[in-house]
């Protein structure tokens, strides 16, 4: 019996060791993919602070709140006549 266990237990170390290995090789990859992107992202200039071109094209959330204002006005203008252009008869 003793020799059945320790078969297993060798078998059970390279098993192990076989997904130690792969984990390591999965780090490897990984880590290798980040250096690549990081080394694109410097190429392209994606990693430079914004300019003020940039900022002239964001919307600050006030400006974003008037602008979904406006428009749910809009749409209640438009949801209004049509109830009231639905109620008219003609003759």
């Amino acid at each position: 019996m003793t020799d059945t266990n320790g078969r297993r237990r060798g078998a059970a170390a390279r098993s192990h060791a076989a997904a130690d290995a792969a984990a390591a090789a999965a780090e490897a990859e990984a880590a290798a993919d980040a250096a690549a992107d990081t080394q694109a992202a410097i190429d392209n200039d994606e990693l430079d602070a914004p300019t003020s071109a940039d900022y002239s094209v964001a919307f600050s959330p006030r400006q974003v709140a008037v602008g979904l204002a406006i428009v749910a006005g809009l749409v209640a203008l438009v949801a209004a006549r049509r109830r009231r252009g639905g109620r008219r008869q003609e003759g």
